[in-house]
């Protein structure tokens, strides 16, 4: 498929996984960079910040084996929230504070660092529908240039999509979705804030059932992937001692290898704007 047809025609799921598939191929090296910088932090968060306060909840708790009572930890604190009118003051507190703790780190990779992969990303898919190679210096000063533009319009959109979760809960999905594109907006438009949102909510308009089962498939595809990295390791586990490292490179190949799927998720975007800006959008 030529660079024309990629800005003129309405690329097909499979044609889009085809072509995202073949742009991350060429752009692995820059990827994998991308991907170990945005990552770091997120690892430190969750292993130093979310693990480090749920270690200190179960050791209040009397749970000594963190490992396995990581199993099944969300449905113990959801149970332990839905009971915190009878539990003691100090666990009561506890929880409260584990709960922030770990909600305050995820809010921070949504916002901050996992867009760092979605913005050099689409830097790579735009270059490459122009026809030409994106730069590792290009892929990083795109995505670190970019933070604060696309902090602010990710906080925004989550701020809109809880609103809309707490009214009716439907406007929030319908949100979330319409939402779904904040970074590739931020990039490819040059506009952040509200206008990125009123870009994304565009592109969106008309197909939201075609997004939505694309998002579905790419989240699939992703989980998928995921299962099978838990499988491989806990395979490598039983013949290697070294279970925290194993982990953590386990964790690394996986996000590189998920920047594909991000990766495909740019060049839908890409693919759309082009289109409406032709006057051939729906």
């Amino acid at each position: 498929m030529t660079i024309n047809e990629i800005k003129s025609n309405d690329l097909s799921f499979k044609d889009t996984f085809n072509l995202g598939f073949n742009m991350y191929r060429m752009n692995f090296k820059a990827v994998a960079i991308l991907s170990v910088i945005a990552y770091i932090p997120v690892l430190l968060l969750d292993r130093l910040v979310v693990a480090g306060s749920m270690r200190d909840l179960l050791m209040l708790l009397g749970v000594e084996d963190y490992g396995a009572a990581g199993v099944g930890m969300t449905s113990m604190m959801e149970a332990m929230l839905l009971n915190l009118a009878n539990m003691p003051t100090e666990l009561e507190q506890s929880v409260i504070r584990t709960t922030y703790i770990m909600l305050g780190a995820q809010l921070v990779s949504l916002t901050v660092f996992l867009p760092l992969i979605s913005s050099g990303s689409t830097y790579l898919a735009l270059e490459n529908t122009k026809g030409e190679q994106g730069s590792i210096d290009g892929t990083l000063t795109t995505a670190l240039t970019n933070i604060f533009k696309t902090f602010v319009t990710a906080l925004l959109a989550f701020a809109l999509i809880t609103l809309g979760v707490m009214m009716f809960i439907v406007p929030g999905i319908y949100l979330t979705i319409c939402f779904a594109f904040i970074a590739p907006a931020v990039i490819v438009t040059g506009k952040w804030g509200l206008g990125a949102l009123k870009e994304s909510l565009e592109i969106v308009q008309g197909r939201w059932f075609k997004t939505l089962a694309f998002l579905l498939l790419i989240n699939a595809f992703g989980f998928v992937f995921m299962y099978m990295a838990a499988v491989i390791e806990s395979v490598v586990l039983l013949v290697v001692p070294a279970g925290a490292a194993v982990s953590i490179m386990t964790d690394m190949v996986v996000r590189i290898a998920l920047t594909y799927l991000v990766m495909t998720e740019c060049l839908w975007f890409i693919n759309k704007y082009f289109m409406l800006k032709a006057g051939n959008g729906n």
